[in-house]
This record gives C-alpha cells, structure tokens and sequence, in this order.
C-alpha cells in the first residue's frame, strides 16, 4: 500500500505516526502490489485478526469503518466485519441482514439493522456510528441503512476480532482492505467514501492498514491495539480513489 499522506509529528494535534518511519517501514516490507495495496481475505471459519484491546477506551461516541469486498453469496451464516466482546459488533446475520448491535445476544432485533445483503462479491465501504445519546447509525457506501437505539456492553474483553467472531464460530467471507476505530461520531448523514488509505487523527483510536502483505501480524498505525492473523490470506485490494468495478 502507498503510504498515506500523514504530517510529520512537530507539535501537530493528535499526530501519533511520523511519516519518514511509516514510509521507511514500507519500504522495508518490499510494496511490490503495482501500485495497489494489500488486505487480508477470508473464506473459513478459522481465519482471524485478532487485536489486543486492553490499551483501547471507548467510554463515547465512535465511528466504526472498513473497506472490504464481501464474496458472493456464501450461504447463510453469520458474518462478522468486526466484534469485540461486551463492546459492539458489526456483521451480516443467517437472515441476511447487516447489524451492528451489542455482541451478548447477536440478534437484528438488538441493534441498528438493515434488510441488506454485502455479499454480492463487489466492494463496499461500511460504516457505524454510535453517538453519546446512545443511538447507532449503520452506512454502506456512504448511505445510512438504518438509525436507532442501541444498549451497547460495557463489560469489555481484551480482544477485538477483525474478519471473525471466535463466540460465534463465524468469519467473513471475502477480503477487508481497512479497518479504523475513532473515538467520534464522523457522519451524521450521508456521505462519499474517499476510496484511499485512512489517516491517523486526533480521534483515532486504532487503525489497521493490512498492508504488510506477508506474516502474521497486522500492525495498528497508532500503536493501541497490535493484531495477529491466524489463516486468512494476504491479497491485493486497491484503495485509489474510488472503488473497483
């Protein structure tokens, strides 16, 4: 992946990565994509991003996003985008609706949810919003799904699980290109996803890139909550400005 256009780290709000090392480090990776970039595919139930969580806080709003391509319909199961235990979880259940809910009882009911399949093997940006007056809002490509109130845990776990849900014996089918955790509420409508790398900000809670194209571990540009992955398989997933057809 080409690195992001991130500021230098001289006395600038919220900067927590220094360029010159993000790009040395990609450098050292050997970016050899033909100016693509990377992401992590699954198609198993053993495949897992798993993300040390005891460093994050998320005690307010936050925004939830990914750039991902779902595989076309691959049965019915449920699906999860991201879940951390006694936090939140966005997923598609065996009904085919897309849910971003509380993870103790994985039901439509519970959460903010949508009569709207991801997995017709296109890409898609997906979005969730959770605001401090305890309401979710779900987006996809940038437009708003679904708004409604959501008892979110607070007894949170340790592990933040990207592309699967070990409690639920599920992982996605497809590939995840990005994943970012903020600490606000970004969307309040809807909107146009920018199709390029995320940058770190003042609100960024976690960012994983999946660029690193080989090994096990999927760094966090902020540092907060490094993550391992188990099965799954490095891919090409092009983020350039807008999203592949």
């Amino acid at each position: 992946m080409r690195a992001s256009p991130l500021l230098p780290c001289v006395l600038v709000a919220g900067c927590l990565v220094n360029r010159d090392l993000y790009d040395d480090r990609r450098a050292a990776l050997g970016d050899d994509t033909g100016g693509g970039s990377w992401g992590v595919g699954f198609d198993s139930d053993s495949d897992c991003i798993s993300a040390d969580a005891r460093d994050l806080v998320l005690d307010g709003p936050f925004t939830f996003d990914a750039y991902l391509r779902a595989a076309a319909a691959p049965g019915y199961a449920v699906f999860p985008v991201v879940a951390w235990p006694g936090a939140f979880a966005v997923y598609q259940d065996s009904d085919g609706w897309l849910v971003v809910g509380p993870t103790g009882k994985p039901d439509a009911s519970t959460g903010a949810s949508s009569p709207t399949s991801l997995f017709d093997g296109a890409y898609h940006h997906v979005a969730v919003t959770y605001g401090q007056s305890g309401y979710a809002s779900l987006y996809v490509d940038g437009t708003r799904l679904a708004y409604a109130s959501v008892d979110l845990g607070t007894a949170r776990g340790d592990t933040l699980y990207l592309g699967c849900w070990p409690d639920q014996d599920a992982a996605f089918r497809g590939d995840i290109g990005e994943a970012r955790l903020s600490g606000a509420a970004f969307y309040s409508g809807d909107f146009e996803p920018e199709w390029v790398p995320y940058e770190v900000g003042s609100a960024t809670l976690a960012l994983w890139h999946l660029d690193e194209g080989e090994g096990t571990v999927a760094h966090d540009a902020v540092e907060a909550a490094p993550g391992r992955l188990a099965g799954g398989a490095w891919v090409t997933f092009p983020l350039e400005g807008e999203p592949p057809q």
